[in-house]
């Protein structure tokens, strides 16, 4: 938080002409090179290779084609198409199949209000709670996110 006032700070800072050092002690330090150089793309459609979030399309042909996936995309002002790749490994397939049933079942969860496919989702999760724990992780998340979580009914 404290990384984060000090950027605001600078950002307020109308003569601020270079990257803050700020940007160097948070996460994702250079995504603002990665963002520009993708509207870069965008703007003069010069169908240069990008890594972004898309609908798979066919591109992993081994996951639906309405999941979104991040992918080598080529970017021009049409948008991001994403290149075809070979089927996963069987390891890494199945790490992303189940990555993905987390992430559907998060969403249903979200979208329907339903506890019982939210602490689905929370099983699903690779790094989630055993089946032993989830009912109270999930008590615990309700409790400290209620405002943001109005859709789910009291428990």
């Amino acid at each position: 938080m404290d990384v984060e006032r000090r950027l605001l700070e600078r950002y307020a800072d109308v003569h601020l002409c270079e990257k803050p050092a700020e940007l160097m002690e948070r996460g994702g330090a250079y995504y603002s090179t990665a963002a520009a150089a993708l509207i870069c793309s965008l703007h003069l459609s010069d169908g240069a290779t990008h890594v972004v979030n898309v609908r798979n399309q066919q591109s992993l042909p081994d996951l639906p084609s309405d999941v979104v996936v991040e992918v080598p995309c080529r970017v021009d002002r049409t948008g991001a198409t994403p290149l075809s790749h070979d089927p996963l490994a069987p390891v890494m397939h199945g790490l992303a199949a189940h990555v993905k049933s987390y992430e559907l079942l998060t969403i249903e969860a979200a979208v329907t209000g339903s506890h019982e496919r939210a602490m689905s989702a929370l099983l699903a999760n690779p790094l989630g709670p055993g089946a032993a724990t989830v009912e109270q992780v999930w008590h615990d998340v309700l409790a400290t996110n209620h405002q943001w979580l109005p859709q789910f009914a009291a428990y």
